[in-house]
């Protein structure tokens, strides 16, 4: 079986975009636009989004584009009832492999929506790996597959760490001071933090995360929130 690869043809002006919400707004659209830069017919057969709160609109389904033209997706995305830091993905689809969206949506606090966020703390207080189960898994587990290095960060990570409303137990990791190895970023990954919110990411411990997802994460972590990025350890012979 032959494994599904990045879409070459297929350009687009951004991979990561993200919005700010404005009190009381119910929706909001990601517009990105792309092109065929093949030499040859691109078809775009579906969107497929992370969850039932995001849709796709395509110009028509399948949308077949001539070499040198392009156009527009939206993703739309529903707001109700939703508070903090909001990650989606968007997965385009073609013949001949994948293209992944993220959308990123920071959503002030709405009425009702603290007492929430009290109960969902508490949940995790008596069990880290429930983000990964039930209605919340579509939120911290579904958006994390595929994904890796940055876009990994933005959909595993950047909902807990880089929201504007996040519990004071949840560390900024902008504001790491100290470099930090890679076993460090690669233990609190694969393993989490036991008696804290912090759950353990790795498959077989019950999170959403491959090895190879883990490792990009390590890759990113490594040289994004310490300062530099420090060597890999040396391999024994």
């Amino acid at each position: 079986m032959v494994s599904p690869r990045e879409e070459s043809g297929l350009e687009v002006d951004a991979v990561v975009k993200e919005y700010t919400a404005k009190p009381g707004e119910e929706s909001c659209v990601f517009t990105f636009a792309v092109k065929n830069i093949s030499k040859a017919e691109l078809v775009i057969n579906q969107v497929r989004t992370s969850c039932g709160c995001t849709v796709a609109k395509l110009p028509m389904q399948p949308w077949k584009i001539a070499p040198g033209k392009g156009g527009d997706i939206r993703l739309i995305v529903d707001l109700q009832g939703k508070s903090g830091v909001l990650v989606k993905t968007a997965t385009i689809d073609t013949p001949t492999g994948f293209k992944t969206l993220t959308i990123k949506v920071n959503i002030p606090a709405a009425a009702g929506m603290n007492a929430t966020r009290e109960r969902n703390m508490q949940l995790a207080a008596k069990n880290r790996q429930a983000v990964f189960q039930g209605d919340c898994a579509s939120c911290h587990a579904t958006p994390t597959l595929g994904q890796e290095g940055v876009a990994l960060y933005v959909t595993a990570c950047s909902i807990c760490h880089d929201a504007e409303h996040r519990g004071s137990m949840v560390p900024d990791l902008h504001a790491v001071k100290t470099p930090l190895d890679r076993e460090f970023w690669r233990t609190q990954i694969t393993h989490g933090r036991p008696n804290t919110l912090m759950p353990a990411f790795a498959q077989d411990q019950g999170g959403p995360l491959s090895p190879k997802q883990i490792d990009s994460l390590v890759d990113y972590l490594a040289g994004e929130f310490s300062g530099h990025q420090l060597p890999a350890p040396a391999q024994k012979p």
